[in-house]
């Protein structure tokens, strides 16, 4: 486990924005050693800017890496990629957007974005880029997270999403279903066909509804382990049970693919600063995205 020295903040965005953006984070991490952070299956997409050195990618391939850019829009995952690692001081800042949000406020459909990270001007804009050129003039987390609710609520309502409403609410019942029914039972029950809800799923998620369930399951099993870190033991049969799995071996297979390592060895390999660990803290969409509708 590399050493490290880390200053985290987070904090939830605006009430109103909070159908649509799970948190914002901040974190400084000047590292003893060579940073490294697993990059994981997760839903949803983020942008993220970073202020001081950048996170190196591995070239596919070869032995040699290549720079991040200073600020990314970067879509959903359904598999583990790949290992960001860093050699200097990390500042950044993240906006996460829950499953759907990042489609609904800026209407980018989500299926061009999975498993890809891009440079923010070259999709969004001069606004990103005016944004990111303030963030970085603001030094305190505070003000940093009054300039994105600006800049979000002003998207928010620029536009009107009625109709992506109706859509956003009956695929999240198909990721909080988790693979416990079948796509045409799922579509049926939302009095749509299957070929629909799949094409909806791609342009909202990035996903297909069986891709959306699985990662589903896998988040739901590490936030599983992570809640019973603080409680009593549990063993990973019964969260294998708790998440929709058959059994243990099917959790395993899927961790393999979706974490990189067997679910003991990732537990182990993700630090309370990564953003895959971020994810796995409580969150109140479902009741605030209710309660915008």
């Amino acid at each position: 486990m590399e050493r490290v020295d880390v200053d985290l903040a987070t904090t939830a965005p605006h009430p109103a924005l909070r159908r649509f953006v799970r948190y914002y984070s901040q974190r400084r991490i000047v590292p003893g050693d060579d940073l490294q952070e697993p990059v994981t299956a997760r839903l949803g997409g983020l942008f993220e800017f970073h202020f001081e050195s950048l996170y190196r990618i591995p070239i596919v391939g070869t032995d040699r890496f290549e720079s991040c850019a200073p600020m990314l829009v970067v879509g959903p995952i359904t598999y583990r990629r790949l290992q960001l690692t860093a050699d200097g001081t990390v500042e950044s800042l993240t906006v996460m957007f829950h499953p759907f949000g990042l489609y609904e406020l800026f209407g980018i459909p989500t299926n061009l974005l999975t498993e890809h990270a891009v440079e923010a001007h070259s999709l969004l804009g001069r606004s990103i880029s005016q944004l990111y050129a303030t963030l970085g003039e603001a030094r305190t987390f505070p003000t940093r997270v009054r300039l994105l609710d600006q800049f979000l609520l002003k998207r928010l309502y620029s536009k009107s999403r009625a109709r992506d409403s109706h859509w956003a609410r009956s695929l999240a019942l198909v990721s909080q279903d988790r693979g416990a029914h079948t796509v045409r039972e799922l579509a049926a029950s939302l009095n749509i066909s299957p070929r629909q809800l799949e094409r909806r799923s791609l342009e909202f998620s990035g996903m297909t509804p069986q891709t959306m369930a699985r990662v589903a399951r896998f988040v739901h099993a590490l936030r599983v382990k992570r809640a019973s870190n603080h409680r009593r033991s549990v063993s990973w049969t019964e969260i294998a049970h708790a998440s929709g799995y058959y059994d243990q071996m099917h959790l395993i297979r899927e961790f393999r693919l979706m974490g990189g390592a067997t679910p003991t060895a990732l537990t182990a390999q993700l630090q309370s600063h990564h953003g895959a660990s971020l994810l796995l803290r409580p969150s109140a969409w479902g009741k605030a995205f209710n309660e915008s509708l």
